[in-house]
Order: structure tokens, then C-alpha cells, then sequence
């Protein structure tokens, strides 16, 4: 349920820019506000929700002056009469399409040119997904008590307030459709909703994931569940034929969804996704991107850029969705992963696909590439939002390894590694954004450097 919001002032402003959240940006006298739900060149009555010593953040509730890009959003949960923000999934589906590509192309520069410090000679560009609705393989509701009832939705933007949703516009229709009937039954599992503060009750998530025909559904529990109530969920999937029912048990506090014991309820407990010619398997936990059709243009891009017949070290690679496309083009790939369950579905997944030029390594980055004396032609990195740790940068430097291929999906850190590769001699060969979340404000990029 949504909380009322403190209003503290009513102003009229000028929107000058866009934060990379999605927010529009005034200058006033009294600092900057980001306004949510306005547009750079647009005039707009706000108002002031939040106060700091530094910025405010307001929210627009009459655009006076609305922008060429503006359009009407598609979702009813993303606001009401352009005024109050709902669902916070989306941020900016408020902008035409071809302005979101135009924006994200402007965060990677504007990242490159802040943190790095450097102008690119041509303008990035922002490939459009495929699909611009319906595009996402999954979706992780969170569970809450409401009024006495046990329901699923999505947070509200910036808290922990439940927007309870009957379908989502972004996620693909197999989704939208496996979390109506769970939505409507989950009250027969018998389990509470999981409180937060308290640390209380059983069901705190259900995810959702499809390659487009079955459905994987993972509900994360707090604690341990019944004879009774497991009995309950095998009920429900007898009804449901082309979706598989695991449990995930995360017993700890905090955000973090999921925890680190998965146990099959019906089905097979994992599904499998075909990449072009390529059969990738993953479960509840794995890592895998969530825009299937797009993911395919990245991986096709970042790949042009390898040598044929060439030894290729590839760090953070997870279950090895873009390790099989390397490995058909070149004649070693040394395949790096920290975490056990990653390396294991790598492993299933390069035997599924007969390759045999790969070798897997369970080890963090760091570690590997520190000690290891191996001469590679070309290293491919997709590290988490935080980036590559230091140790990689600078391991990857000494060993003059003469081209870097960066996936990235955080123009700020990419930036940061970036600049500290281009003081050692790298330059940008090339660089490309995708759009593998269209109507949010999160972009992928993939950076192309050479020494």
C-alpha cells in the first residue's frame, strides 16, 4: 500500500536536464531539484518531497510546458495523471521510444566525459531492443501482508511500499500470465508473508523466469515450510503443466532475495533457453541477462571484435551464455567464475553444446589473473555493477594484453576502469550502448579497447 507523501512546497520550474535515474533536473537558488516525472526542456509545477542541504526531490503534478518526447505512458501503474509515480520498475516510460535511446547514448558520454575525462570523436549510439514491451525472461515480485491478505506486486519507486499489480507491460506474457494464477492461489500454500522489520513469516519473493514456453517458478522462504503446505504448492503445479516449482530458502535478513539452498518442488527445476544455435540450462539462482533477443546483438557485437583462432581469457562468465559464442570462433577460451554453482551449470552447458576448446575456472578475478602466466590474444570482461577490482585493471595491463572487450551494464564504473586502462596506454577502438531495458533508465554497453 502506498504511504502519503510529506508535500513540503509547490513550485514552478524549468527542467534544464536528465539524471541517469531517469529524473528531470532544476537549478534553483536553493540548490538542485530532480523531479520526478518531467523532462529536460519542460516548464512544470512540482512538488517538494524531499529536502537536503544539497538537493530536494520533487514530483511533477502539471507539466505547463511539456516536451516534444514527452507521450502518455502505457502502464496504469506507472502514474496517475502524470503526477504520482506508482510501480518502480519503470522510470522512464514517460519518454518516446526513440528519445529513451537517444538519453542512454547521452548517459554512457556524458559518464566518459565526466569520470573519464575524455570527448569521443563520434556519438555513441544505442541499439533498440527488439522488443520495447513484454521483453523481460523474469520478474521478482516481493510478498507482503496488506490489510490481512497475503499479496504480490512490485515496490514502489524508492521504498518498500507494494504496488499490487494484475500484469506488468515490460515482462513477457508467459510471466504475466504464471503470476496471475499464483497471484490469485497463493493464499491456499497456508504460508504468511514474510515481515521485514520483524523478521517474520515464510514467503518473501516469488521469481519468475521463461525461455518463452515454460515457466520456472521459485518461491524464497523464510525458514522452513510443512509437510502440508509443500503438499499445498504441488497441488498448484499440477494445474500449472508447463512450469516447474522450486523453493529457495534465504533465512537471513536483508535484501538480498535469494538464499543459497534451491530444492526442485515439481518438474525438472530449471529451464533452457536456445541462443541462436546455442542450448544454455539455468535454474532458479543462475545469472542470465533478462533481455533474451537483445543479449543475442550484444554478444554478436562483442564477439566481432575477438580474433579468430586466438587464446581468450574471459573473467566473471557465469554459466558461460557468451563463452559458447566465443568458443566456436577461437581456439582456447579460459573461462573464469567465482561462484561453484555458475562454474557446475558452465560446465553442463559447454557439454551440452559439445565444445570442447574451453577451460573452466572456479576462482574470483582477481586471483586468477594475478597468478596466472598464461599470454592471451584478447580478454573479454562482464563484471557486476561494481566493475572490475583493481588488481584485474592491473594485472590485465602488465600482461599487455593487447585487446579488452568490456561489457558493462554501468556507464559510471565502465567510465572509472576506463580511464585507469587509457593511462596506461589503451584507447577506445570502439563502443556501443543496447538497449537491454527499454523504459528504464538502465543501459548495456560494450567497450571495445586496444594498446
Amino acid at each position: 500500500m502506498l504511504q502519503p507523501q510529506r508535500v513540503f512546497l509547490t513550485v514552478r520550474l524549468k527542467i534544464a536536464n536528465l539524471s541517469t535515474d531517469g529524473k528531470g533536473i532544476a537549478r534553483t537558488d536553493n540548490g538542485i531539484v530532480f523531479v520526478c516525472g518531467a523532462l529536460p526542456g519542460e516548464t512544470a509545477e512540482v512538488e517538494i518531497v524531499t529536502r537536503k542541504r544539497e538537493y530536494s526531490v520533487a514530483k511533477a503534478v502539471n507539466i505547463i510546458e511539456p516536451s516534444e518526447y514527452r507521450t502518455n505512458p502505457e502502464c496504469p501503474y506507472f502514474s496517475s495523471n502524470n503526477s504520482r509515480f506508482q510501480c518502480g520498475g519503470c522510470q522512464i516510460q514517460h519518454f518516446m521510444y526513440p528519445y529513451q535511446l537517444e538519453v542512454k547514448a547521452g548517459f554512457i558520454e556524458e559518464s566518459l566525459s565526466r569520470i573519464c575525462k575524455i570527448k569521443l570523436d563520434d556519438k555513441v549510439i544505442c541499439e533498440a531492443s527488439p522488443k520495447a514491451w513484454n521483453y523481460r525472461n523474469k520478474a521478482s515480485f516481493p510478498v507482503k501482508n496488506i490489510n490481512g491478505k497475503i499479496n504480490l506486486g512490485f515496490y514502489a519507486m524508492s521504498s518498500h511500499d507494494l504496488v499490487i499489480i494484475n500484469s506488468c507491460k515490460i515482462i513477457h506474457e508467459k510471466l504475466n500470465k504464471a503470476y496471475r494464477v499464483i497471484k490469485e492461489n497463493v493464499h491456499s500454500f497456508g504460508l504468511d508473508a514474510y515481515n521485514e522489520k520483524l523478521h517474520s513469516g515464510a514467503l518473501r519473493h516469488v521469481i519468475f523466469r521463461t525461455n518463452g514456453n515454460e515457466v520456472l517458478i521459485s518461491l524464497v522462504i523464510n525458514g522452513v515450510i510443512t509437510k502440508k503446505q509443500r503438499n499445498n504448492i504441488i497441488s498448484l503445479a499440477k494445474d500449472m503443466p508447463h512450469a516447474t516449482f522450486t523453493i529457495n530458502k534465504n533465512p537471513l535478513r536483508g535484501n538480498v532475495i535469494l538464499g543459497g539452498f534451491t530444492e526442485i518442488i515439481s518438474g525438472c527445476g530449471y529451464i533452457e533457453t536456445k541462443m541462436q544455435h546455442h542450448t544454455l540450462r539455468y535454474d532458479t539462482t543462475s545469472f542470465f541477462q533478462i533481455n533474451t533477443e537483445q543479449t543475442e546483438n550484444l554478444y554478436e557485437y562483442a564477439c566481432s571484435f575477438i580474433p579468430e583462432d586466438s587464446k581468450i581469457l574471459e573473467l566473471y562468465c557465469g554459466i558461460g551464455s557468451i563463452t559458447v559464442k566465443l568458443a566456436e570462433k577461437v581456439r582456447r577460451v579460459t573461462a573464469v567464475e567465482e561462484w561453484e554453482e555458475a562454474v557446475d551449470a558452465m560446465k553442463l552447458n559447454l557439454s551440452i553444446n559439445n565444445i570442447t576448446n574451453v577451460i573452466p575456472v572456479r576462482s574470483d578475478a582477481e586471483s586468477f589473473i594475478s597468478s596466472d602466466e598464461t599470454m592471451y590474444d584478447a580478454v573479454l570482461l562482464d563484471p557486476p555493477r561494481s566493475g572490475c577490482g583493481d588488481k584485474v585493471i592491473s594485472s590485465i595491463i602488465s600482461k599487455s594484453i593487447p585487446r579488452i572487450v568490456y561489457i558493462s551494464c554501468n556507464a559510471a564504473t565502465l567510465a572509472r576502469d576506463v580511464r585507469k586502462f587509457m593511462d596506461s596506454g589503451y584507447i577506445i577502438d570502439n563502443i556501443k550502448a543496447f538497449d537491454m531495458f527499454p523504459h528504464t533508465s538502465h543501459v548495456e554497453c560494450c567497450c571495445i579497447l586496444t594498446n
